[in-house]
């Protein structure tokens, strides 16, 4: 009844609907294991053998798909990004699906291998808070978790309470009306001029940056942290952008590097000297 559950339920996280499922299969495993343990006390050793390595072929088996997976797509199917195309393809135009890519993490060995204690991606939101201006508006991803890590930093850690998470939402979270609601709040607060963040470039917030490009704003890369933007004024934005165009140009040029003329050139240089005497 609970795979047939999860099987109807719409949602993009419905691996974890499985859990129960998981919990009675490991039930029944456990009580086959007993039975089959008894039943072994008569076999010979061979015949024990022979069944144990044949019980622990497929765990092990598993373990290392889990260690070499992403290697083997990274090597072999294209990478992560051609991958990850072609399931996104599936979807239909209204409803993308899209597999969250979260700054400094391992996208591709997040998915592929359940072990997750070296990942460490929910510290790049703490970068987004502290990089954020004092009473800005910081408008997350609902559909990439980002929420739940804002609640963590700010009613955790206090980290940045005084800026203010607003979850935006495409297909989960809301209904129609609510999305525009908030869709026009954010507008009226833009026009107040108060600081106005976006903190992923993905869908869904890919939708909502592009209506405030339309509204004559442009999304300028913030304090140097990846996929975190400002909306300003476009004319601001280019003023912004002039300096540190001008900085990089004058970072790569180099200036010409005098050499001392070799004993080849010296006559060559002294007759051009003697020429040009009165």
């Amino acid at each position: 009844f609970n795979a047939l559950f999860v099987i109807l339920y719409d949602v993009p996280d419905r691996i974890y609907f499985y859990l129960p499922s998981f919990a009675m299969l490991a039930l029944f495993l456990g009580d086959g294991l007993a039975l089959l343990e008894q039943r072994a006390r008569d076999w010979r050793p061979a015949k024990r053998w022979a069944v144990l390595i044949f019980m622990a072929l497929p765990i092990c088996g598993k373990m290392v798909h889990y260690r070499v997976a992403a290697d083997f797509v990274r090597r072999f199917m294209g990478g992560e990004e051609r991958l990850f195309a072609e399931i996104e393809a599936r979807a239909s135009g209204e409803f993308p699906i899209v597999l969250p890519r979260i700054p400094t993490r391992d996208d591709l060995g997040y998915y592929t291998n359940p072990d997750k204690k070296t990942v460490d991606a929910a510290r790049h939101y703490a970068e987004v808070l502290a990089a954020a201006p004092p009473g800005a508006l910081l408008i997350d991803d609902w559909y990439h978790g980002y929420a739940v890590m804002a609640d963590y930093y700010q009613g955790v850690e206090k980290l940045r309470p005084d800026v203010e998470v607003v979850r935006w939402f495409q297909r989960w979270g809301g209904t129609v009306a609510e999305r525009e609601e908030l869709a026009r709040r954010i507008m009226r607060e833009i026009e107040a001029g108060r600081a106005v963040l976006l903190a992923s470039s993905q869908y869904p917030s890919a939708l909502l940056a592009d209506r405030i490009e339309a509204a004559g704003y442009r999304l300028q890369p913030w304090a140097g942290v990846e996929d975190l933007r400002r909306v300003m004024p476009a004319a601001e934005a280019k003023a912004a952008i002039a300096p540190a165009a001008e900085a990089d140009a004058k970072a790569q040029a180099k200036p010409p590097v005098e050499t001392e003329p070799t004993a080849a050139a010296e006559p060559a240089a002294m007759n051009i000297r003697k020429s040009t005497k009165p």
